[in-house]
């Protein structure tokens, strides 16, 4: 299913024309700003709006990157696009997700199944074609998997679905059995990656913190300043601190655990991570030192 209309457009988007412009209002609460979806909507609109912002996406794409995208792969399509994007910026050399692709192939084989599927399952299914099945916009669809996101064991496809009994089948083999051999074999991966580290419980510890703190930064326009002068700061090759000041509650721990991941992935270079207060050894400046 494609979304008619995305929640939220970059702010320059909003220009596109004036069924865009009646349709979004400007939200300054971001940076960069955006313009968010109203809730009173025009069918008209909608359709003068879809096609002022492929016009715009075609015309502009710096000021709104993917744009295009929303248009024209699924909801599902999207949420794949996401993972792979997220497992791209992973540090960790385990995969992080996988697909499992339920295929019912045209809108006849999905009407058998809504009416074949019995008890609980009936209850969480769909109730309409229409309400999994976006038959306006089949051509506009790519094929998920051209998105690459997994391959061998991260990837679960099966054939067209086309009764209830052969949907029972797909959630014991493609959901239960499927999900949980991957999830088992990431556990095993984590097992022998564990067993490899040669190091003090301090390190992984604050290890396990720079992860943590890493994952949580956002990059925003507000810190690409300070991200270009630490970067240009390490590279340089010149001795020294280099203080990063901001206040309580910025972000400057999430921030420096992300330059320290960059040092590590990026720079290849040995890096000395401590945060104080992580542990019991580190809960002053002369014991962190000292760790």
């Amino acid at each position: 299913w494609i979304p008619p209309l995305p929640s939220r457009i970059p702010l320059p988007a909003r220009d596109a024309g004036p069924a865009t412009a009646s349709l979004y209002k400007e939200d300054h609460t971001y940076d960069p700003p955006r313009a968010y979806l109203k809730e009173s909507q025009d069918d008209e609109l909608v359709s003068k709006h879809r096609g002022e912002l492929m016009t715009f996406a075609a015309a502009h794409p710096d000021s709104a990157p993917h744009l295009a995208a929303i248009f024209e792969l699924s909801v599902t399509a999207l949420e794949v696009m996401l993972a792979r994007v997220l497992q791209d910026v992973s540090n960790s050399s385990m995969p992080q997700s996988c697909v499992v692709q339920r295929r019912f192939g045209n809108e006849q084989n999905l009407q058998k199944v809504i009416d074949g599927v019995e008890g609980t399952l009936k209850e969480h299914f769909v109730k309409r074609v229409s309400d999994a099945w976006d038959g306006d916009h089949q051509d506009d669809i790519k094929n998920m998997m051209d998105l690459g996101l997994a391959e061998g064991d991260n990837l679960y496809r099966c054939e067209d679905i086309r009764t209830a009994p052969e949907y029972h089948s797909f959630l014991k083999k493609g959901i239960q059995s499927f999900m949980q051999t991957w999830m088992l074999n990431r556990i095993d991966d984590l097992t022998s990656l564990r067993a490899t580290l040669k190091k003090d419980d301090e390190v992984i510890a604050h290890g396990a913190f720079l992860f943590e703190k890493a994952r949580m930064f956002v990059d925003v326009s507000v810190t690409h300043h300070s991200w270009k002068s630490v970067e240009a700061f390490l590279k340089s090759g010149k001795g020294g601190a280099c203080l990063v000041k901001a206040c309580s509650g910025a972000g400057k721990s999430s921030f420096l655990a992300k330059i320290a991941s960059y040092c590590q992935s990026t720079l290849n270079r040995k890096t000395y991570v401590r945060f104080c207060g992580t542990t019991s050894r580190s809960s002053s400046s002369k014991d962190m030192l000292l760790s």
